[in-house]
């Protein structure tokens, strides 16, 4: 979730100009709508995404390797960017779930500001 000083600072972006006067040009609300869409994971739920799965009765470990990922650093409002490796055992049902899910997780939490350590 942004912060007021976060809004306040796009807003301020999209309503001035260089001089100061207040006005709306093209550039800027482009430059909001960008904000807008690499922010949209913030207003998502990851967890609900992991809901569909599959009863397979697989009990081993399931591992996925280089998932990419691109984020914007909170502090800084800079990209930044790598890859994720996810690991984890099914439930005692063997309930698996697909591979392009955990691909969402991983956008939905990137789509966000973060802190590079996180």
């Amino acid at each position: 979730m942004k912060s007021n000083h976060q809004s306040r600072g796009i807003d301020y972006y999209c309503h001035r100009g260089k001089s100061g006067q207040r006005r709306i040009s093209r550039h800027s609300k482009r430059v909001a709508e960008m904000y807008t869409e690499l922010f949209a994971g913030m207003e998502m739920d990851p967890i609900a995404e992991l809901k569909q799965g599959y009863e397979l009765g697989h009990r081993e470990m399931v591992i996925l390797k280089d998932i990419p990922f691109y984020s914007m650093c909170e502090h800084h409002l800079l990209p930044f960017f790598g890859v994720v490796h996810i690991g984890y055992i099914p439930d005692i049902s063997g309930r698996v779930v697909g591979i392009s899910k955990f691909a969402r997780v991983v956008e939905i939490f990137a789509a966000g500001l973060r802190f590079r350590k996180e």
